[in-house]
Formats: structure tokens, sequence, C-alpha cells
């Protein structure tokens, strides 16, 4: 989970992307608004909302979505 500078606490839930989803992320081909809106959607929150955020925040939000994709199964809190 990670908190932001507003206070909101987002958590990641993997589940919220397809397995297609995440593997676009990595395309070479890939737009920068396609991948914003996949991370976005982890969170909750839309691409808009994400590009929204402060960079500190958002560097924060890539960090922990990066660790959650490596181990999907640790990150979640269920």
């Amino acid at each position: 989970m990670v908190t932001l500078s507003d206070g909101r606490q987002l958590a990641p839930d993997m589940n919220r992307i397809t397995i297609k989803e995440y593997r676009q992320l990595f395309e070479p081909d890939n737009t920068q608004e396609v991948e914003d809106g996949i991370i976005a959607r982890v969170y909750g929150l839309n691409g808009k909302e994400l590009l929204e955020l402060g960079y500190k925040d958002y560097r924060l939000l890539l960090q922990e979505f990066f660790a959650a994709a490596r181990d999907p199964v640790k990150s979640d809190p269920n």
C-alpha cells in the first residue's frame, strides 16, 4: 500500500488487469497512455487521475506497482 501526499492510501490489486494487459506493458510499440491506464487501474484510478499525481507520488506508486508485479501473491493483502 502506498500513502500519497494527500493522505490517500492506495493498494495494488493485480486482479484488476488481465494477463494480456500486463504483457502489453512490455510491448515496445505500446503508448504511454495505454501504460498509464493499465497501471492506474491496478490502483482503482483512471489514466487521468494517475497523470494528475505529483511526481513523488507517481514514482512511489510505480515503485510499488513493479514490486507487486514481481510477486503479486505476496503483495495481496487478503
